[in-house]
């Protein structure tokens, strides 16, 4: 059974979902805006494509290009979100022996924030902070044609990767205001500064603590705001419904 799906946001009846990912179904052709809470509205559909001398010509069962690989509470997170995520840098580089099962997690992490996000709504970031985002992210390609080329790939446009922009600005900053910390004592400091002085060196040697001391506080309270944020993380994640079904590569 070969299936043409055009998915606007990724938003689709549990039923067809659940048919989606357990059925055997070939996905032959995919376009997919985004699979997350916060970037837009819209209708999905799927319907059967008629054989064509293109698709006769494929092995049976047809051309796999695109497949679910997680479902957050509704919304299908694809294999493309995933290429995606990595290619035009949105996720940090991972150097694990896995990175899609490693940016599938960071992917369904972002679904859960978002949708808390949407629950509070933060200030909406600027026009300009998008279009600075959009132009850290076009800078990584080598030519506008190979950028071009990318969001083909991809499946996106440029108004679909600035809604993915303009999410991540409005949740950086929700995740900014609803976790704060108090600022480290100079002990704190001093001692952070001990057990981490491989993170505060230059060409090789370790910084004084004085030279350092604003480097230090700001990281000891990054790692303190990101144990709040993973403990609340965990929170959304068992009150969540959840359906990861990822393999990874044999």
């Amino acid at each position: 059974m070969r299936i043409h799906i055009r998915l606007r946001l990724c938003r689709l009846p549990r039923m067809l979902v659940l048919m989606l990912m357990f059925s055997g179904a070939s996905v032959v052709g995919v376009t997919v805006a985004h699979a997350a809470r916060g970037e837009g509205t819209g209708q999905a559909t799927a319907t059967p494509q008629a054989p064509s001398s293109a698709s006769a010509a494929r092995p049976r069962g047809g051309e796999v290009i695109d497949r679910v690989l997680a479902v957050v509470a509704g919304d299908l997170i694809m294999m493309s979100d995933v290429s995606a995520a990595m290619e035009f840098g949105l996720v940090p580089p991972s150097s694990s022996a896995d990175p899609a099962r490693t940016v599938l997690s960071q992917l369904i992490d972002r679904a859960l924030m978002l949708a808390e996000v949407e629950r509070y709504a933060p200030p909406e970031p600027s026009r300009a902070a998008v279009e600075r985002e959009y132009r850290v992210v076009a800078e990584r390609f080598s030519s506008p044609s190979a950028f071009a080329d990318a969001l083909d790939r991809a499946g996106l446009d440029e108004s679909s990767l600035r809604a993915t922009l303009r999410a991540n600005l409005r949740l950086r900053a929700y995740l900014e205001q609803r976790f704060t910390t108090v600022p480290p004592s100079d002990e704190e400091i001093a001692e952070y500064y001990r057990t981490h002085l491989d993170r505060f060196s230059r060409q090789g040697q370790p910084s004084t603590l004085d030279a350092a001391r604003a480097d230090v506080g700001q990281a000891l309270a990054l790692d303190r705001r990101q144990v709040m944020v993973d403990e609340w993380l965990a929170g959304l994640r068992r009150r969540a419904a959840i359906t990861d079904v990822y393999k990874p590569p044999e």
